[in-house]
């Protein structure tokens, strides 16, 4: 089975931050921040122009777990889960040899084989199919109730063959959970 290390947080300080925004902000205008940064860090232009390098980088050392996340994601380009190899011993140093950043934590999730990852594709194609001939007709005839029952019938199918729970989601996403 695949393992993967996922939720991963990098251990990039507030410091490293603050330096990457403003080399890459030197001589942009307020229209790049605007697109760029600014909703992402809830920061307006106004204030980072008005900040001293000391309050800018105590700005970014009490940034939340998500928006430190969204910056090491979006910005650095680092992944929030990555597949780790069989030989792997040691997942944060494999990581940190890899990237070059250190990892302040991880969780680590199985994947799913090939024929299980067949088996929810076809139970989304189905789900999908029910819920747009419910959408587009109703059930007056019952055929998307017969369709959903289907439905219930081979996700039952499925958690007994993966092991794992599956789920319908109301906004039509099939989901299994790995943990």
């Amino acid at each position: 089975m695949r393992q993967f290390a996922t939720n991963i947080v990098w251990g990039i300080d507030g410091d490293e931050i603050a330096d990457d925004i403003k080399d890459y902000m030197s001589g942009l205008d307020e229209g790049c921040w605007g697109r760029e940064l600014g909703p992402n860090l809830d920061l307006s232009y106004d204030a980072f122009s008005t900040m001293s390098e000391n309050e800018f980088t105590d700005y970014c050392n009490s940034l939340s777990d998500e928006k430190h996340r969204w910056f090491c994601h979006e910005f650095v380009g680092l992944p929030n889960e990555v597949e780790i190899p069989t030989n792997a011993n040691d997942v944060a140093n494999y990581l940190s040899d890899k990237y070059g950043y250190l990892v302040d934590s991880y969780v680590i999730s199985d994947a799913l084989e090939e024929i299980e990852q067949k088996m929810i594709d076809y139970l989304q194609w189905k789900f999908t199919e029910a819920l747009t001939e419910l959408k587009r007709f109703g059930d007056e005839d019952g055929y998307a109730n017969k369709l959903m029952q289907r439905c219930i019938a081979c996700k039952e199918m499925a958690e007994a063959v993966i092991e794992r729970p599956v789920n319908l989601q109301k906004g039509g996403k099939v989901t299994v959970t790995l943990r």
